[in-house]
């Protein structure tokens, strides 16, 4: 059919234009696709075809098409095509390495439109995500807010299992090498437009890639060539100082290493950076404590509680940061739920780090950390405390602690539904009749009804989340308790 045969040559005219296709390579992919679409030769007209930014509209038509010559999964289907037409890996790692030694920016510019224009990275919707930036009347450091309606969502409990698990699947998990060219599987996307790139940290084989969620600008993933559990130490360390050298337009973080404060995955050690936008970089100085071998340290005027550390010799940095992580692993301070690392190995102590680059001058942050869980708060102490899980449950992963909160597709409905009830002077109790997961949101809705805006409620939730989530807490006792523990161990 004449429309197959148009889609197809309309494929390869998009692929020519957006992803690099040669012209050997779009013969090939030509009669490929059409022995997809069914069709045993190519339109012979000639087609004024302007090939559009992002491939949408030609995912739609070509997953329509599919789905009417009897594939079964039209999607995965789809991206394998458009697997076809992205360049090969190999190819594209040379070209990215081409490009760095021309300009590292330009290099990242170039993965990141090969992403866009394959769909990996999906533009459209995350445009379609609700961000708002929350600010407070006392001069509070701004925080960012997102409602993010592609990110599932998980508890601690999943993220913890997860870590348990000993995985018998291919692949292990969803940061492996392995996935390039994936097909899917149940939960698991079709990987067929997954590209990344290789990188050296700390003299072991890394690779860079864009997440396909895309929670700030230039959003990039940077996960070990080795399927192996996160661990903050002097490699971690060592390694975010590398990344910002050959990526100083960058910035670099690393979840923690327990769960409960960790993130998401545990389970394949990864770093998260991208543009320096994240509230914590804009954060002023509280307190400057000293200066230790070359290196200012000094605390952070921000929720969590941060250290700051400045110089320009990256060896010193990473051997002070070792220095205080051996400190708070095995600092104990039973008033504060602190407990030292216990006979059989077990930790409740560790950081989230960050890295960024001005100049020849290394920033480097240290967010304090702690597991604990307590009768009172048997999720954590130091986690989002449970007045506030319909808000944020998941863990209060490096995104979050740098003050950038990405919350639950669920909220847009919810808080929609909660402001229209109250708008309406309706009960709270018929709302939930309605909608039962509204169950957990009544002082939401006695804020909302004393009129109080949804934006409001929701900045003033996250903000206290941060504060849950400090380990020294922003009063006298707790700064002097942060200061001496930092003053003792440089």
């Amino acid at each position: 059919m004449i429309e197959r045969q148009i889609l197809a040559r309309k494929l390869v005219l998009f692929a020519r234009k957006r992803l690099g296709l040669g012209k050997l390579d779009a013969i090939y992919a030509e009669n490929v696709i059409l022995a997809y679409l069914g069709e045993p030769s190519p339109y012979e007209g000639k087609l004024d075809y302007d090939p559009p930014e992002l491939p949408d509209a030609l995912y739609e038509e070509l997953e329509a098409i599919l789905s009417t010559s009897g594939h079964e999964n039209p999607n995965k289907e789809a991206v394998a095509i458009f697997g076809l037409l992205t360049p090969l890996p190999d190819a594209l790692d040379e070209a990215f390495h081409r490009l760095m030694e021309e300009d590292p920016f330009k290099a990242t510019e170039y993965l990141l439109e090969i992403g866009r224009a394959s769909g990996y990275y999906a533009e459209t919707a995350i445009k379609k995500n609700v961000r708002w930036d929350a600010k407070y009347e006392d001069g509070a450091s701004s925080l960012v807010v997102t409602i993010n309606l592609s990110k599932p969502e998980k508890s601690n409990k999943d993220i913890a299992a997860a870590l348990k698990e000993k995985s018998l699947a291919y692949p292990a998990c969803a940061l492996c090498k392995e996935n390039l060219g994936y097909e899917g599987r149940g939960k698991i996307p079709p990987r067929g437009t997954l590209r990344f790139v290789s990188i050296d940290l700390d003299g072991g084989p890394w690779y860079l890639q864009y997440s396909p969620y895309g929670y700030f600008s230039r959003h990039c993933i940077a996960f070990k060539d080795e399927h192996s559990p996160m661990k903050i130490d002097g490699h971690c360390f060592r390694s975010l100082l590398d990344f910002v050298d050959a990526f100083p337009r960058f910035f670099i973080g690393s979840n923690s290493d327990l769960p409960i404060v960790g993130g998401s995955i545990l389970t394949h050690e990864h770093f998260q950076g991208g543009d320096k936008e994240l509230p914590l970089f804009k954060a002023k100085k509280r307190k400057t404590i000293a200066n230790k071998d070359g290196v200012e340290v000094s605390i952070l005027d921000f929720y969590d509680s941060v250290l700051l550390l400045e110089g320009k010799d990256k060896a010193a940095i990473s051997a002070l940061a070792e220095r205080l992580l051996a400190a708070w692993r095995d600092h104990e301070d039973e008033k504060r739920h602190f407990a030292r690392i216990s006979a059989d190995g077990t930790c409740h102590q560790t950081f989230t780090p960050f890295a960024s680059k001005e100049g020849d001058t290394y920033r480097f942050y240290l967010i304090f950390r702690c597991n604990s869980v307590s009768e009172e708060h048997p999720g954590g102490i130091y986690h989002a405390h449970e007045d506030k899980w319909a808000i944020k449950k998941e863990g209060i992963g490096l995104i979050e602690a740098a003050g950038l909160f990405v919350l639950p597709a669920r909220l847009k409905r919810q808080l929609a539904l909660l402001a229209e009830g109250t708008k309406k002077g309706r009960a709270f109790e018929d709302l939930v009749k309605e909608s039962p997961d509204l169950q957990e949101f009544s002082a939401c809705y006695t804020a909302l009804e004393g009129g109080e805006s949804v934006e409001g409620y929701v900045n003033s939730v996250c903000r206290a989340i941060l504060d849950d989530v400090a380990v020294y807490k922003n009063n006298p006792a707790d700064q002097d308790a942060f200061e001496a523990f930092v003053k003792e161990n440089l």
